[in-house]
């Protein structure tokens, strides 16, 4: 009868292993295109290096819990499984039309969590929880919850800088985030702010806490201590590179064997966190499974089915379609009718000047045509147009991206109105500051003539494009006032008519 039972396990568990693995196959088809992003990332980004990490960290954790998972019943959830797996997938739909890395990153997570409830279960589901969640960390999209930390951390580091240096007997003077040397200005920019790195100190530290503590209050010191000493060591970077310059001890700014490039941050928490765990950590203490000298354990059913047959159908299936329209539903390209050039070849009341090593405000990534012009009207005020036109928009070339977030801080909405057709749109006003000083600007999205002043509103509208007739072509168009030509009050005005007639030609 064992015989008979341990031939069924075994069995039971091949089958089981064989479903995972076409399931798993499936998933990588519906998900390649994301799957490749990330990995892209994670090898020639230092800032998201840790995602192969968190890869393997969050393997460990599921591996850890084996003998657990094992006593679950297999008890699939098909009402809450089947709609939350749709709902990732749509979502992973738009975002791949739209171009929204951020919601095609959710959608992969969404979309394991749903498989795992419509296939296994909620027991499993909830034990699986935490390893799931936790995947979170291997995500590229954090940029859009630490972009506005950026500065701030960058004045945080140049104060502790400015201040270790002085301790240590080096003449430093700090204006915002430059710190004036003798010998050398260093700028605290905006790449060396070590908020990149604050993510990847939070990747080890969360699972470090999760595995080595026992108690929440000391997991949660833990990582608050890492990040911390984290945002410390970016200060005692800064401190390092200036004191090196200043003595003239290294040839390269950022130390010996570039030691001090912003690594050096999570590198440091790494440490800390370590450390932290070693003074946290009851090292006295009884193993918690230990109990009255009874070792603890789970307690569950022995799965009589590796898998069901709807639940598991009705995935595979799904992803199947939706992998298929996702990675065979290509933008078509959408050229312009005529060179750039020409939709501005004629401004009324401005003349075209030569404009021979104007530099774009912005570089834009995969553009297919770049326009720069510089105008000029009676009243001696003169403009510079930039106009970038994508014939079409896919993932690492994209009209929204990181690239336009200093343009849309401090911005403010402009009301204008069109002089072709009198039609009212709103455009972006914002004030950049340059070497030469302040220059105010004005900027918008075009697309079939249709003027665009939000970000979300564009992404929409290339979704919906790209989804009724797979066109996603789009332009960023940017007119700044030359500061040197006429009074503040007369380029504003000249600049607001100028774009009347320009906006809404592409």
């Amino acid at each position: 009868m064992s015989t008979l039972t341990s031939s069924y396990n075994s069995d039971s568990r091949r089958r089981f292993w064989l479903a995972a693995l076409v399931l798993s196959v499936f998933f990588t088809y519906s998900f390649a295109g994301v799957l490749y992003t990330l990995l892209r990332s994670w090898y020639f980004n230092a800032a998201y290096s840790h995602g192969f990490l968190v890869l393997i960290i969050s393997i460990y954790l599921i591996w850890n819990r084996k003998e657990k998972l094992a006593l679950l019943p297999v008890s699939p959830n098909l009402f809450a499984g089947a709609p939350l797996l749709l709902f990732s997938l749509i979502s992973y739909l738009i975002g791949d039309l739209g171009g929204i890395l951020a919601l095609q990153e959710l959608a992969l997570i969404i979309a394991f969590t749903a498989i795992v409830l419509l296939t296994l279960g909620t027991d499993f589901l909830k034990n699986l929880l935490f390893p799931i969640l936790y995947l979170l960390f291997m995500l590229t999209s954090w940029d859009l919850l630490t972009e506005r930390l950026h500065e701030p951390f960058q004045h945080i580091s140049a104060v502790i800088g400015t201040e270790l240096m002085q301790f240590l007997g080096v003449p430093a003077y700090r204006e915002s985030v430059f710190i004036e040397l003798p010998n050398i200005t260093l700028e605290v920019a905006r790449v060396c702010s070590g908020v990149n790195y604050l993510v990847a100190v939070a990747a080890i530290g969360v699972p470090l806490a999760y595995i080595a503590l026992n108690s929440w209050k000391r997991r949660v010191i833990l990582v608050v201590y890492g990040l911390i000493m984290a945002v410390i060591a970016n200060g005692v970077r800064v401190a390092l590179i200036g004191t090196l310059a200043y003595y003239n001890l290294s040839g390269d700014l950022h130390g010996p064997l570039h030691t001090l490039h912003a690594m050096f941050v999570a590198v440091a928490g790494y440490v800390f966190l370590f450390i932290g765990v070693w003074f946290l950590s009851d090292r006295h203490k009884e193993d918690d499974s230990i109990v009255n000298g009874q070792v603890e354990t789970s307690i569950g059913t022995t799965a009589s089915k590796p898998y069901a047959k709807v639940p598991y159908i009705f995935a595979v299936v799904t992803l199947f379609i939706f992998g298929s329209i996702i990675n065979f539903n290509s933008p078509m390209p959408t050229p312009l009718e005529r060179p750039l050039s020409s939709y501005y070849s004629y401004v009324p009341e401005w003349s075209i000047l030569h404009n021979k090593g104007a530099v774009a405000p912005i570089k834009l990534p995969g553009v297919d045509a770049v326009l720069l012009r510089t105008f000029q009207n009676e009243s001696k005020v003169k403009v510079h147009l930039y106009a970038g036109y994508y014939e079409y928009q896919v993932q690492g070339k994209e009209l929204i991206s990181y690239k336009l977030n200093k343009l849309h801080d401090g911005a403010s909405r402009v009301l204008l109105k069109s002089n072709s057709d009198g039609k009212k749109f709103e455009v972006n006003r914002a004030v950049t500051e340059t070497p030469e000083g302040s220059s105010t600007i004005y900027f918008w999205y075009e697309t079939n003539g249709t003027v665009i002043a939000s970000r979300l509103m564009s992404k929409v509208y290339s979704s919906w494009h790209s989804f009724v007739d797979k066109h996603t072509e789009g332009a960023l168009v940017v007119v700044t006032i030359d500061r040197a030509s006429g009074n503040a009050l007369e380029r504003e005005e000249s600049a607001k008519e100028f774009i009347e007639s320009v906006a809404g030609r592409l």
